[in-house]
């Protein structure tokens, strides 16, 4: 059977999760009390714990090569802190430190695993919470392409109407004629075809460019604009 990786980012998304459906993990989240300057977890320490905050105030910092503590965070009432990770190297990056006296619950990783494996419903809103995350991950990375496509396309279009207006040696920079086919420009920036014929109907509707046949005619002032954005 093949076993599942998670990396990091997946078990953000995982605490993200249980905190959001704390309703319906409340009562398998176990309480503790801790006293000022009690050590709730050490850097280093396996990432198998979520905490909440019931009562009290709780410290996180790391330590340096040189013995010096650096503050992170002071979390009060009604927080969280901590995390559920299913990597298999995730350790704690700082550690937590029982600011004033406190009470704390806490659902370890293995808690967590067994309630889903015993609770459809809980796989139910567990799958749907990641589908969604995920879309919008998806959805995110798209925009995040196609702004750095654009960006990439636009500013080839300025170097080459750049040379075009060195070789000519004169001030008529608004607008330049560059021969080159949409076929060419994607060879040039090395992007897909189809890529490039979206980007370039969305420069044309915003007069960043204008078409002609086999030829491309770019706003010059207008694309530099574009790109300080």
């Amino acid at each position: 059977m093949k076993t599942l990786t998670w990396n990091h980012r997946q078990c953000i998304m995982l605490t993200h999760f249980i905190i959001e459906q704390y309703q319906h993990f409340e009562y398998i989240f176990f309480s503790r009390k801790f006293k000022r300057n009690q050590v709730i977890y050490l850097m280093g320490d396996s990432s198998d714990e979520l905490f909440y905050i019931k009562d009290g105030k709780v410290k996180t910092s790391i330590i340096s090569i040189d013995g010096k503590e650096r503050i992170l965070e002071l979390y009060d009432k009604g927080n969280y802190f901590g995390e559920i990770c299913l990597c298999t190297d995730g350790k704690r990056p700082e550690q937590a430190i029982a600011y004033e006296d406190s009470v704390l619950s806490s659902l370890k990783t293995r808690d967590f695993i067994s309630l889903l494996n015993t609770h459809k419903d809980m796989m139910h809103y567990f799958l749907n919470f990641f589908s969604k995350k995920l879309s919008e991950y998806a959805t995110k990375l798209e925009k995040s392409n196609n702004e750095y496509a654009s960006f990439k396309i636009a500013k080839y279009l300025i170097k080459s109407a750049k040379n075009k207006i060195n070789a000519r040696n004169n001030n008529d920079d608004r607008k330049i004629l560059l021969s080159l086919t949409n076929d060419q420009l994607a060879n040039k920036v090395s992007l897909e075809t189809k890529l490039v014929n979206e980007i370039l109907i969305k420069f044309y509707k915003e007069n960043l460019i204008e078409y002609r046949k086999q030829n491309i005619v770019a706003y010059f002032d207008r694309l530099k604009e574009y790109i300080l954005k």
